[in-house]
């Protein structure tokens, strides 16, 4: 265990129940990560930490040096591809949460869900760095180990500012500059945070769901200036050390280690080790620095109470996501990863290459019996290269004739591929030409078989962004609905985000906090003129913070995987079902709601529908299957007369629900 040497830091003044519950902290500490370290079966024997690392070797294709000079170093990195596959595919969705809010008569509150949706958008493009920067990492962690990490916390930077009042670049080496420094809080926001899996240590390696676990911790690294931008002004943040130096081994006594000589895990000078402890059941939230606890401790009842853990997020929930993919067990807390199940069969892959490698070498350059009394280097292999006084006769090959490689050798190469494959994603999933001329429906449905192999994956990611949303939400709520109707962070109560509409469509929803709300008119007014103004469709929704708190008391959320690069598809399969509707619609005789396929028609080629078209009442039957001809054959529809054109065709005029209507 590491103990600090004394530093200029004084110790922090324990009272005796806080002497107490940081030893019974320390205790809980040690266990989660001693448990985790014990060789289990299901990490094949191995330690989480081993498991953990021959993950990401084989995840990244990792190489070990040679033992020998003969050695053929080949890692083929087929696992490191399929994940990179498998990964790209999935980042060409967007797994977006359709958010539904109830009150307590459990009915739903029109539009606040798809408000909050957009708070959740508006929120992940402040935080830093923003979220779609952290998501190949989020979701490459969880490929790569089966099982992945996210905290999401309320951040708070305070970093210092310079005032230059006098300076002259022109001074060269001698320049003089004066400065007045000041400390600004210049970062507030809602952060996701990725963990790598050795930062994480769980109260009950047996226990799957993490919301049953007894206790969550959490450990990061930081540099000393960095832990400071965060801690500096705590009362405690005096009492934080800074050398280490280890300890002998065996000091396993908590209670005998000098109360701020303590670390989870070794550190190095000038580190500072960031251990969070979550406990949902005693709803108790620890912060410790490099050993020293923040928070103060008192005893209520025989048990003693910290900082609350519903302070964080206003719930009895942790706040980190768990995501996985593949399950081992009910009753162990990680899941199996493609790098897991393919690591083995890719060493025997490799191996095999590396016979055929040899069995080249040795075809190209055999190993040579010299009994011409004079030493040869390898130059006698290279082509167009003179050795004067050999005969031939005395130099032969070793072992008999050499075939090279063998059509036996490329097959078993072959069927090991695709096992390989058969354990992972099939290689059109991957881009690859696929046997014979295959139509573009017979891709679209291998690529479809190929998602329903790795649906698990796709599953996981939906959990874990459920349980994302769920938390920001819980965050955004705490943080941005506060009684002073102003988003902290952006010392305004206004936001606006891309967004779409109910309707398909998409533009500009602009989110206005005050606790007093206007009349619908006004803000119906104020969306027609900055429409105007900025050209673009806008929705404007004005929310009291003390108003949602009251009426919100279940939030739904679900998770869609929709893909980005569908549009093209989309406008050809619509056009086919365009064909369908007029066939049904001339054999059954029904009319059809031209108005709806036409605003359809108009969002999938990216128009405004109330720009491109005019609404037509009373449209004839013929005039309407002439113009859904003509869409689904992508050619204009039967062109009515000028006059009647000019009689028939009126503004069209729409009618939506809004939150701010409701009484």
């Amino acid at each position: 265990m590491p103990i600090y040497k004394k530093s200029a830091v004084t110790q922090p003044d324990y009272t005796e129940e806080e002497q107490e519950y940081r030893s019974q902290l320390i205790r809980e500490m040690t266990y989660a990560r001693d448990q985790r370290e014990q060789n289990h079966d299901e990490f094949d024997g191995m330690t989480y930490t081993e498991w953990w690392e021959s993950n990401i070797k084989a995840a990244a294709g990792y190489i070990p040096p040679k033992k020998n000079e003969q050695d053929v170093a080949i890692v083929t990195g087929t696992t490191k591809e399929k994940k990179n596959s498998l990964l790209s595919n999935i980042l060409n969705f967007d797994f977006n949460s359709d958010i539904e809010a109830f009150d307590k008569d459990d009915r739903l509150i029109l539009e606040l869900g798809a408000t909050m949706e957009d708070f959740i958008h508006k929120s992940r493009e402040l935080e830093r760095p923003i979220y779609e920067e952290k998501k190949p990492l989020i979701y490459g962690e969880l490929l790569d180990q089966g099982t992945d990490f996210v905290e999401e916390s309320w951040k708070e930077f305070a970093l210092s500012n310079r005032d230059l009042d006098k300076f002259d670049w022109q001074s060269g080496v001698d320049m003089k500059a004066t400065w007045k420094e000041r400390i600004d809080t210049v970062y507030r926001f809602c952060d996701a945070s990725p963990i790598s899996g050795l930062n994480v240590y769980l109260g009950n390696i047996r226990q799957f769901h993490i919301e049953l676990q007894p206790y969550v911790i959490i450990r990061r690294l930081r540099s000393r200036e960095e832990a400071e931008a965060m801690y500096g002004n705590w009362e405690r943040w005096e009492n934080v050390p800074y050398d280490l130096v280890r300890g002998s081994s065996d000091m396993q006594d908590a209670d005998s280690v000098p109360f701020h000589y303590w670390s989870l895990e070794p550190l190095e000078k000038n580190q500072v080790e960031e251990v969070k402890y979550f406990n949902l059941w005693s709803n108790n939230f620890m912060i410790m620095l490099n050993g020293v606890m923040m928070f103060p401790v008192r005893k209520e009842k025989d048990q003693c109470r910290t900082f609350p853990l519903t302070a964080i997020n206003g719930q009895h929930k942790y706040p980190i996501a768990k995501g996985d993919i593949e399950p081992i067990s009910p009753h162990f807390a990680y899941s199996k990863s493609i790098p897991a199940k393919t690591k083995v069969i890719q060493q025997v892959f490799d191996e095999m290459l590396r016979g055929i490698v040899l069995s080249d070498r040795l075809y190209r350059q055999p190993p040579m019996a010299n009994n011409t009394g004079r030493p040869l280097s390898k130059n006698i292999f290279y082509p167009a290269t003179i050795h004067n006084g050999i005969d031939a006769a005395k130099l032969q090959p070793i072992g008999g004739e050499r075939a090279g490689v063998s059509n036996s050798q490329l097959s078993a190469a072959q069927f090991v591929k695709e096992i390989i494959d058969g354990q992972s994603v099939t290689p059109i999933f991957e881009g690859q030409q696929g046997r014979g001329n295959q139509t573009a429906r017979e891709v679209i449905e291998l690529k479809r078989q190929s998602m329903l192999k790795v649906g698990l994956a796709i599953l996981g990611i939906i959990n874990l962004e459920r349980q994302l949303s769920e938390l920001r939400l819980n965050n955004i709520l705490m943080h941005w609905m506060d009684e002073d109707p102003k988003i902290s962070g952006l010392k305004s109560n206004i936001i606006t985000v891309q967004s779409k509409f109910e309707n398909g469509e998409e533009g500009e929803r602009i989110i206005e906090l005050t606790n007093e709300i206007p009349a619908s008119e006004q803000i119906m007014a104020e969306e027609e003129l900055l429409g105007r103004v900025r050209g673009k469709k806008i929705r404007k929704t004005v929310l009291s913070p003390k108003q949602v708190r009251k009426m919100a008391r279940y939030w739904k959320i679900t998770v869609t995987p929709v893909e980005k690069s569908t549009n093209e598809l989309n406008k050809v399969l619509f056009k086919e079902y365009l064909a369908d509707v007029l066939n049904l619609s001339q054999l059954t005789g029904r009319q059809v709601n031209v108005e709806h396929l036409l605003d359809r028609h108009a969002i999938l080629n990216g128009e405004d529908p109330e720009k491109i078209w005019l609404q037509s009442p009373g449209m004839p039957m013929g005039m309407q299957q002439g113009m859904m001809q003509g869409m689904a054959q992508g050619m204009p529809g039967q062109q009515m007369p000028q006059g009647q054109v000019q009689q028939q065709m009126m503004p069209r005029q729409t009618q939506r629900p809004s939150i701010n209507t409701l009484a």
